[in-house]
């Protein structure tokens, strides 16, 4: 992919030479996996120093980079792919990305949005090259630069030798290797026609690049190895396809429309018999300064493609690979933590929305040339009978020696020139000499611009000697069929050559024609203008064949295109085309009502989208309907919100005992938003703090004391390190203090080309924290993403509290959260979360991108939609977040929340937000909805429910939210700041427990099912003025179940009594009265809850939940690395939360339970049924069996003693470790610490 601070890429091709060892072929290209009973056919790819060469045919290799993990809806690769190939590209290069597909070492997932094998079948059914990049480091602006996190913990030196670095990496390349060898078009069985090893690979290191190759060779390729670096031509480590370096001629910042060199091209040493080849071109760019992709598709746009794309024409290359085709999202935690953020447009001739515009119509001008042109694929370096009559012009010809065709590239000498220059040139052909072109008029460059003018070259069985104009594409049918194009308002000059005078028919606009009966050339002067174009038929001078001209304007090129031997005009897009008994199935898109008009061989009815289209013949030869355009979709539905703060974790109360405190290796791989709380014991002489953070370039980091903000701010590529002062009276002295960070953590960094120095390896998170004035040490505990979701994947989520407790999924009951209207002010650092659910019903039969707009951007925010994280707001210039189909249900209903962090008060919140369309299109494109999990109750812990009685002011807080500064606990709510309210005092009475809150405020607390009652003497503190009122409401699981009336200064305190049995979260919620949130300094007074038990003696019950903690090490029982087979050992392990960590409590009759995974469903066992000391535990297929029996016993310190029902002995640590992966075992019961067990309900 791009390169930092250099100009290397990642450009790909799909297709290089093989060694020039295969079976011949019958033809090309491979359609993909063979048919059962069928035998492959295969294929040979050879190459020599002109062009690959396919099955004995030069082949002029145009391909764009596409990344499958920047586009998370399979049926969207096919749209993609498709319009690649309608643009003429023949071929598609792939990264395949290590780390979307490994979360663990040894664990890949290819399923689902990381389908690799449907992803080159389609490539196979579009028929489209590809060139694989499989790494194992690609860069390409994500994460560690496509390694996976877990790799940051070797020792070994990443891209070198080191065995365990090599062994991972072979590893890797095995499994994807295994893949991509059922797709070779070597072997007949797909199309994937190039591999690559590694990537932009400076380093002098030839036996890991051999390495590399020979597990390649191993694992069954056989297609060429290719490389983007010149190292790699001769010797160890050598490549088949070497290429260029990779060229980003603008950079990766678009601070205006500047250019930068125009690149000259040579063949790396050792390569001198090989064709050009350049595996990465820059077609757009990152925007690196954040000037937005608008900026950066103005700096590239198409006339920055004219001129730079045909200058690698010029210079004899036949082998381009334009990064990016498509560049998609980074959704999620894929992004690069330096210069990208959610959008990865790149500037593309595809942008992320999927849409097509003027920088993917001149692609196709190009990409229909150099499959039209066949002689392009094998030139050499030509002369002008005459240079160009104007200095300011320069000219670069091509020449092919077996036919003769010549392409003259033209440009302004200065190619950033914005004048504009009129020129002639000569030319000598094998026609004769022509010392002046174009006869009559010139030739003109207006402003940036380049043309690739063609001489002595065949139009079917036409003889073309030179056009002023550029050929779009040809075909025959009855007659030759021929598109050349100029700019609008432009002259134009053709000659053709006939041994006879022909007859000219100038059917539409107008043409002068005249005929030299001396050379037998027929020349044609025209203009070519927008929506007027020129048609000419000419006919007998001894053509076996009519040739019909249509000479028209770059932009109205646009409207053709290209699908095997058929030429179609009109849709804004063509997606395949399929003759069958005379009938000419097109499919494709149409943004409008438009003529539909085709010129196909044999093809006496169409069809389109699987409908008839009434056509009448025309005199150009063509048939000619009419398809409609699309339906207006109307209004976007408005988007209702609901709201609830997060950040319990910075509050002293907050319960982190099953947090890691493995701190050193959990702040090295985490993804995205990382929480840490360190506990020291007070000594009240603490006057500052002070931390270091990692976070990547627009990460943020916030820093709480006893639950007092004490600041935050923006992190940055390297260490950023911050003080803030402690405010007098928040430390206590002789007792516990929390010291709280949240860290933005935006992407692990790349390991920069050129380098061994391991950056990925940069730590990410919190990594010096001191308190000035204590000499306490510091007892840290870390919570990183909790990942749950096997479909979304690791990177789709972080650490926040909502995360973890599935706020970002559909279905999440969000009934208990209070309404709020955007833009919405909490008034208070930190996080909070907003939900909405939207019905759509966009047309059937229609693609429909919509986007997510943000008006005005918060500090920060990540957007979640379907559970599905596809926007980071802020830290970037984006404000629009393309979400594709697929992703969003257009015919269903769809989640959204977003989750925004804010550092400071002024600040909090969020502004207006709504759906916007961003195109719409009538389309044959079918997109199923990707299945996904929604949320699930049985999978997100809670906290343990509460003893009885309790005070509410005691309890840690699910969440909260408050209209006026923080919630106070014990407290009235004061001004804006933690701690500044008053004893709670109603009406004269005082209360030293309960909660101080202000409009519109709710508290959740977890309960667990445990309680019965709620009450509380509720009102108006003393402490506010008029006209300050307020409502308060019980809200048990989403229903409300006790409220007041409006309740003003001056009303009587009023006992709110609630009846909560069974519930497992009460809210309590504060509305105002109506008069507008002003001094609504709202009040629950004594609030107290009657509950069950207390903590941990309730036993176990049948068709709950659990965590199993061990009370000696604090780590969970464990399916050994996720095993679903039987025999998997039962381990202890640090707390994930992951389901091998989940254990689902039966009845096994006579006091005894059955303990299964909710991981593999597989029952806790003692092996073989072993009475013995020492005898492993496993799980094993469920039988009933008495093994399978255990017995729980209150220890009588809240945790339990696990006894199996055969033996009587105890579930025990094995030697008492502390250590994961340690066994677990069963012993004689003794009642140490490693046989006694803490249980976390979960459901």
């Amino acid at each position: 992919m791009r390169r930092w601070s250099i100009a290397l890429g990642t450009v790909l091709l799909l297709v290089v030479g093989l060694l020039a060892t295969t079976t011949a072929a019958a033809s090309r290209p491979a359609t993909g996996r063979v048919p059962a009973g069928q035998a492959a056919v295969a294929h040979t790819v050879g190459y020599d120093k002109y062009s690959v060469i396919l099955d004995g045919e030069r082949e002029f290799l145009w391909a764009g980079e596409f990344h499958y993990w920047r586009l998370p809806s399979p049926d969207l690769w096919r749209d993609v792919l498709q319009k690649m190939k309608a643009a003429g590209f023949n071929a598609t290069s792939i990264y395949f990305h290590w780390g979307y597909h490994s979360p663990e070492p040894g664990v890949y997932d290819f399923t689902g949005v990381r389908d690799v094998d449907k992803l080159l079948d389609i490539a196979a059914e579009v028929g489209i090259y590809v060139i694989a990049r499989p790494g194992p480091y690609i860069h390409a602006e994500t994460s560690s630069g496509g390694f996976p996190s877990w790799l940051k913990l070797q020792t070994g030196v990443a891209r070198s030798d080191a065995p365990d670095y090599l062994a991972a990496a072979k590893d890797w390349l095995h499994r994807i290797d295994t893949i991509i060898a059922r797709h070779q078009y070597t072997n007949g069985t797909g199309t994937v026609l190039a591999y690559q090893i590694e990537n932009e690979f400076y380093l002098d290191r030839p036996t890991y690049m051999q390495a590399l190759i020979d597990q390649a060779r191993a694992d069954g390729i056989t297609v060429p190895t290719i490389g983007n670096q010149e190292r790699w031509t001769t010797g160890v480590g050598a490549v088949d396809l070497p290429g260029t370096r990779d060229e980003y001629p603008n950079g990766f910042s678009c601070p205006d429309d500047g250019w930068g060199p125009l690149p000259t091209l040579t063949r790396p040493a050792g390569a001198e018999n090989k064709p050009l080849a350049t595996w990465e071109y820059g077609s757009g760019s990152i925007d690196e300064g954040g000037h937005g992709f608008d900026a950066c598709r103005q700096r590239t746009n198409e006339q920055y493609e004219r001129v730079f794309f045909k200058n690698l024409i010029g210079q004899g290359e036949t082998v381009a690979n334009f990064y990016m085709a498509f560049g998609g999202t980074s959704w999620g935690w894929l992004p690069w933590g330096r210069y990208v953020y959610s959008s990865y447009d790149y500037a593309a001739p595809i942008d992320e929305s999927r849409r097509l515009g003027p920088k993917y119509d001149e692609m196709k001008r190009l990409g229909y040339l150099v499959r039209a042109v066949a002689p392009l694929a094998k030139t050499d370096p030509g002369i002008l009978g005459q240079a160009p009559s104007n200095p300011a012009v320069n000219a670069m010809v091509r020449r092919n020696p077996d036919t003769g065709t010549q392409a003259i590239v033209l440009r302004h000498a200065d190619h950033t020139s914005k004048a504009t220059a009129t020129t002639t040139i000569g030319l000598s052909t094998d026609d004769g000499a022509y010392p002046t072109v174009p006869q009559q008029g010139t030739i003109r460059l207006a402003g940036r611009d380049s043309k690739l003018l063609l001489a002595d070259h065949d139009l079917g069985a036409s003889h073309l000697v030179y056009s002023t104009s550029e050929l779009l594409t040809h075909v025959t049918t009855d007659r030759d069929v021929a598109v050349l194009y100029g700019r609008s308002g432009e002259s134009g000059e053709s000659v053709l050559r006939f041994s006879s005078q022909p007859q000219v028919a100038v059917q539409s606009g107008t043409a002068q024609s005249s005929w030299d009966p001396t050379r037998r050339d027929l020349r044609l002067n025209y203009s070519h203008a927008d929506g007027a174009p020129v048609r000419v038929l000419i006919s007998g001078g001894g053509l076996a064949r009519p040739l019909q001209l249509i000479l028209t304007s770059d932009a109205d090129s646009a409207q053709y295109w290209r699908q095997g031997t058929a030429l179609i005009r009109g849709p804004q897009l063509v997606r395949t085309a399929k003759t069958t008994g005379g009938t000419l199935a097109l499919t494709g898109d149409t943004t409008t009502a438009t003529d539909l008009e085709v010129w196909a061989p044999a093809a006496s009815a169409i069809s389109w989208n699987g409908a008839a289209v009434p056509t009448s013949q025309t005199a150009a030869g063509s048939r000619l309907g009419s398809v409609g355009g699309p339906v207006a979709i109307g209004a976007l539905p408005a988007l209702n919100w609901r709201y609830q703060g997060d950040t319990a974790e910075a509050q002293t109360s907050y319960d982190d005992s099953t947090w890691a405190r493995a701190l050193e290796r959990t702040a090295t791989i985490n993804h995205g938003n990382t929480w840490y709380r360190g506990h020291f014991a007070g000594v009240g002489a603490e006057t500052s703090t002070s931390i270091t953070v990692w976070t990547g370039k627009s990460g943020t980091y916030a820093v709480w004391l006893n639950g007092t903000y004490l600041g935050g701010g923006e992190g940055g590529p390297e260490a950023v390190s911050a003080s803030f002062p402690i405010p007098a009276g928040v430390t206590r002295a002789g007792q516990d203090n929390v010291l709280a960070v949240l860290v933005d953590n935006t992407g692990h960094d790349e390991m920069f080309v050129g380098s061994d120095v391991e950056t990925h390896k940069n730590p990410r998170g919190l990594t010096v924290a001191t308190v000035a004035g204590s000499a306490a040490t510091i007892d840290w505990r870390i919570q990183g993403a909790a990942t749950l979701d096997k479909v979304r994947g690791p990177m789709n989520t972080g650490g926040l509290g909502g995360e973890r407790a599935g706020w970002s999924l559909p279905g999440y009951p969000d009934t208990g959260w209070p309404g709020v209207t955007l833009p919405h002010r909490p008034g208070q650092p930190g996080i909070g979360w907003y939900r909405s659910t939207v019905d759509l019903a966009l047309p059937a039969g229609h693609d429909v991108p919509l986007g997510v707009s943000f008006e005005g951007l918060p500090d920060r925010a990540l957007l979640f939609v379907n559970g599905w994280q596809f926007g980071r707001a802020g830290g970037g210039p984006q404000r629009v977040f393309p979400i594709p189909p697929g992703i969003l249900d257009p015919n269903g209903r769809n989640s959204l929340a977003v989750a925004v962090w804010s550092l400071n008060g002024s600040t909090a919140g969020l502004g207006p937000v709504k759906l916007v369309p961003l195109g719409n299109a009538k389309t044959s494109l079918t997109v199923s909805k990707v299945p996904a999990p929604s949320y699930d109750p049985a999978l997100f812990p809670r906290p343990v429910a509460p003893s009885s009685p309790v005070s509410v002011s005691d309890l840690p807080f699910l969440a909260e939210a408050n209209g006026w500064g923080p919630v106070e606990r014990n407290k009235s709510v004061g001004e804006s700041q933690p701690g500044d309210g008053r004893t709670l005092s109603l009406r004269g009475q005082t209360f030293t427990k309960g909660l101080g809150m202000h409009s519109a405020g709710d508290v959740s607390l977890y309960t667990g099912g445990r309680c019965t009652t709620f009450t509380a003497t509720v009102g108006i503190d003393d402490e506010a003025n008029a006209p300050g009122s307020a409502t308060f409401t019980v809200v048990a699981d989403g229903l409300p179940v006790a409220t007041t009336g409006v309740l003003t200064r001056a009303s009587a305190a009023q006992v709110l009594s609630a009846d909560v049995t069974g519930a497992r979260q009460v809210d309590l919620v504060v509305a105002d009265g109506g008069d507008g949130a002003q001094q609504d300094h709202a009040d629950w007074a004594d609030a107290r809850l009657v509950c069950g038990t207390s903590v941990g003696q309730p036993p176990p019950r049948a068709g709950h939940t659990y965590f199993l903690a061990n009370a000696n090490s604090g780590k969970y029982a464990d399916v050994y690395q996720g095993s679903g087979a039987d025999e998997a050992p039962i381990v202890q392990y640090l707390g994930t939360g992951q389901p091998n960590q989940r254990w689902r409590i039966g009845d096994a009759g006579g006091g005894a339970v059955s303990l299964t995974s909710v991981h593999s469903g597989r029952c806790l066992d003692v092996w073989h049924g072993s009475p013995d000391d020492g005898a492993p535990i496993i799980q094993w297929g469920c039988s009933g069996g008495p093994n399978q029996k255990w017995t729980f016993r209150p220890a009588g310190d809240g945790t339990w003693t696990v006894a199996s029902a055969n033996t009587a002995k105890c579930l025990d640590v094995s030697a008492s470790s502390t250590a994961d992966d340690a066994k677990l075992v069963q012993n004689t019961c003794t009642g140490a610490a490693a046989q006694r067990w803490r249980l976390v309900l979960l459901s």
